[in-house]
């Protein structure tokens, strides 16, 4: 993995590409510098509205599952969604979010 402080500037630069709303006017990397100084990187890259601009609320297929007459039906979830249950069970969340910068 990649520093940190490259990786999180990257996620800053793709969040605010995507139309997520800073709540400060700092730079991408003066942002990830807060970030991560203060100790709240998992705070930061688990909050939901970070991993909504961050993968988007379209809907994923993940399952197939089978119903009681032997059909098979489709499971989906948002991607946003499905992406922070991955995350949270990695080692190193930032390596995750770092394979869809």
């Amino acid at each position: 993995m990649k520093e940190p402080l490259k990786i999180m500037v990257k996620i800053f630069d793709k969040l605010k590409a995507n139309g997520w709303k800073s709540m400060t006017t700092l730079s991408s990397e003066d942002e990830a510098r807060v970030i991560l100084s203060k100790g709240l990187l998992k705070s930061f890259i688990f909050n939901h509205d970070v991993a909504k601009a961050f993968w988007g609320e379209e809907d994923v297929l993940i399952d197939f599952v089978g119903t009681v007459e032997g059909m098979m039906d489709a499971k989906y979830l948002s991607a946003w969604k499905y992406h922070l249950r991955i995350m949270v069970l990695e080692k190193e969340p930032l390596a995750y979010m770092e394979k869809f910068l």
